[in-house]
């Protein structure tokens, strides 16, 4: 087994490789390599092939190298793979190991990271079925020997049509034969989940029909005998080569069957009509791209670039905002970050392992995604966009550092996510008002709390490799890396925070940034050393949680003199702000270091101090917020069920009904309190039940 199947297995706690059958594997073998003409040794160990050049490249000198590769399409296990008839075509090809300012980079595949990559040029010639449609990292140009005008879906399909008047003769070859059962034209005018609407041209008549009008569709022939049936063939015995039509107006079509494919022998795969793709992409490090017959498309453009959204015909009704949302996602990503610097994105519906994947210029988001109860696509989109900066444009090292890419395409994506959905994900949250609202960073601080709470993290410094398993991994990539970047705001301001994540991306713009560029920026436009900031949220495990320890009040003269003291209780020091509130309904703040275990902040007033709060915000991952103010702990009541928050007990109440031969009817109410429920803890860190019942017999 494989490096990438027994970190699988430890990391990710995934067995299919151990259990695939050895058709559904792939493979690459290296068939050849030359360097400038001169064949070239190779050693292969798994994902890592070292080759020995005829002789030494001096510095600043090149050299041209050519290999000659096969790869074998897997099953859909992870990245690269097929489902069926769509293909998700990722880590495809050999590709260059990165050489940087700290040497080579010889890393084989993880089951966590992806390959460091360096920035290059693809010019790619894509030879496959004329009937795949096809989304790729880049830009499309020549198409040869077929098209690549995708079926419209069916939400910007026109919705007025043309009609086609379609003829149909014979060549020479076929000259006064013509199939005994009809010709048959199988188009893609099919609607939602809808079969393929086909149409049966008898000898000597025209096939009349209607078409969207100036929208592409799609045709081939097949010629239906009693003996079977034969498709068409192109002009190299490949069979149904794909016919396209575009009507604008009424329209009449005369075609001619020149060559019919052969017949299926047992056991033999008959070839296909090809079609050959000319992709050019510049600036990235990486290239994919994906395939299926079942793709509908949707076009847009927003501020130049060119917007592409595929999506399996079947799908359509719950992927049918998902234009609408990168146009949306990209918005708000290049105002908090920076421009995006290719010319088209493409956003696709494809099997990739893992959910989702990104890939410069292209994602891949797996059907089960999109939901009907929650906004998750647009989270989603949201998130594999936002790589596009976060390891697309700013090409960090995902194994060493797996917190720069993941952790700030976390957080761009949930402060886009939260920012358009105030009332939460919940789709149906105008419905059931009295629920709390699901929040994307919310939801990261759970995930961060739950781990921190269970004392099992490794630091955000951890290689993606070294993770025990996958929860540690996202945690500390994904989830605390949030926390901290929530963090740094509150300490150098809004502002400053702003500027420093347009800092950070204008100076690593195609470049390889690592965790002391991070720290460089944030300094550079706060003014201040953050040297001890990055070192206990990067490489420790320290936690953040502070107290209201008490509070005192007197009256001095004309005015009142309180006295807030805040308790430290874990050992990350981070200052916190402290809001005072008085019986006028007046409130003041002021901030409160905390490096010592006891910290006090003082406020004077012409009223009586009534309240006191600790991060009034909630800018700050705080282990338990329940001691963060003055009073009993914050509780939410709510019937039956309430989405978990970080702020307050959940306590949930219902009632109980219950009858027996000897107590005969008896009616009460329940009630369970719980606080920061998670994996880890089903029933939260703290919580209690209550309950009780009466009845007419004793």
């Amino acid at each position: 087994r494989t490096l990438f199947a027994r970190e699988g297995e430890k990391q990710g706690e995934t067995y299919d490789l151990r259990f695939a059958k050895p058709r559904e594997f792939g493979w690459m073998a290296l068939d050849s390599v030359t360097v400038e003409g001169i064949p070239a040794p190779v050693d292969v160990n798994e994902t890592i092939a070292t080759l020995h050049l005829p002789a030494p490249l001096a510095p600043g000198d090149s050299a041209r190298i050519a290999l000659r590769f096969r790869v074998k399409i897997p099953r859909q296990f992870d990245r690269l793979g097929h489902h069926g008839d769509s293909y998700s075509i990722a880590q495809w090809y050999p590709k260059m190991v990165v050489y940087d300012v700290e040497g080579w980079h010889p890393d084989p595949f993880h089951f966590m990271s992806e390959f460091y990559g360096d920035y290059g040029t693809f010019d790619v010639t894509l030879h496959v079925p004329d009937d795949l449609w096809i989304g790729t990292t880049g830009v499309i140009g020549r198409v040869v020997g077929g098209d690549n005008d995708i079926p419209l879906e069916d939400a910007v399909a026109p919705r007025d049509s043309v009609t086609v008047t379609l003829h149909v003769a014979t060549a020479d070859s076929l000259a006064k034969l013509w199939p005994e059962r009809g010709l048959r034209a199988e188009t893609d005018l099919a609607r939602g989940d809808a079969e393929p609407r086909t149409i049966r041209i008898a000898r000597g008549t025209a096939a009349t029909f209607r078409v969207p009008r100036g929208a592409p569709v799609h045709y081939t022939y097949s010629w239906e005998d009693h003996a079977g049936n034969r498709d068409e063939a192109d002009g190299c015995g490949g069979a149904r080569p794909m016919h396209l039509l575009l009507a604008s107006r009424d329209t009449t079509i005369a075609d001619t069957l020149r060559a019919l494919a052969a017949d299926d022998a047992p056991g033999d795969t008959l070839l296909p009509s090809m079609k050959a793709l000319q992709v050019h992409a510049e600036k990235v490090h990486d290239f994919a791209w994906v395939a299926s017959p079942n793709y509908v498309r949707g076009d847009t453009t927003w501020s130049g670039i060119e917007i592409h959204s595929l999506l399996f015909r079947q799908d359509q009704k719950l992927w049918s905002e998902s234009k609408r949302d990168v146009v949306e996602a990209m918005r708000h990503h290049v105002a908090t970050v920076g421009p995006y610097i290719y010319p088209q994105f493409t956003t696709t519906e494809a099997w990739c392992g893992g959910g989702a994947m990104e890939y410069p210029m292209l994602i891949m988001n797996e059907p089960d995604i999109a939901s009907p109860l929650r906004h998750s696509l647009d989270d989603t989109i949201a998130h594999e966009l936002g790589h596009n900066w976060f390891y697309g444009m700013l090409g960090s090292d995902e194994r060493a550092h797996p917190w720069l890419d993941e952790g700030f395409a976390q957080y761009i994506q949930g402060d886009y996510t939260d920012r358009k959905y105030p009332e939460g994900m919940f789709r149906w949250a105008k419905r059931f008002p009295w629920l709390a609202p699901i929040r994307a960073i919310g939801e990261d601080e759970r995930g961060y709390l739950s781990r921190a709470w269970a004392r099992d993290e490794l630091p955000m410094v951890t290689p993606a490799n070294e993770y025990h398993g996958y929860r540690e991994y996202a945690v500390a990539s994904y989830d605390k890396t949030v926390m901290m970047l929530l963090a740094l705001r509150d300490v150098i301001g809004a502002d400053a925070f702003d500027r420093f994540l347009h800092r950070y991306y204008e100076e690593n713009l195609l470049r390889h940034p690592r965790p002391q560029d991070v720290r460089r920026a944030a300094e550079e436009v706060s003014g201040r050393g953050l040297g001890p900031f990055f070192h206990d949220w990067t490489e420790t495990v320290q936690r953040l949680s502070v107290a209201l320890a008490r509070t005192s009040t007197r009256h001095i003269g004309d005015e009142w003199v309180s006295v807030v003291t805040v308790r430290r209780k874990e050992g990350l020091a981070m200052p916190v702000t402290v809001e005072a509130r008085f019986a006028d309904g007046s409130r003041q703040r002021t901030r409160v270091s905390t490096v010592e275990p006891l910290g006090r902040a003082s406020f004077r007033s012409q009223a009586r101090l009534t309240r006191a709060v600790l991060d009034p915000d909630h800018a700050l991952a705080d282990m338990s917020r329940l001691d963060n103010r003055t009073g009993v702990p914050p509780m939410r009541w709510r019937p039956l069920f309430d989405f978990p928050q970080s702020d307050a007990i959940s306590v949930l109440y219902g009632p109980t009904i219950w009858h027996g031969d000897d107590e005969g009817m008896r009616l009460g109410a329940w009630a369970e309190g719980r606080y920061l429920v998670a994996r880890d803890f089903p029933r939260g860190i703290l919580g209690f039940e209550a309950g009780a019942n009466g009845g007419t017999r004793t």
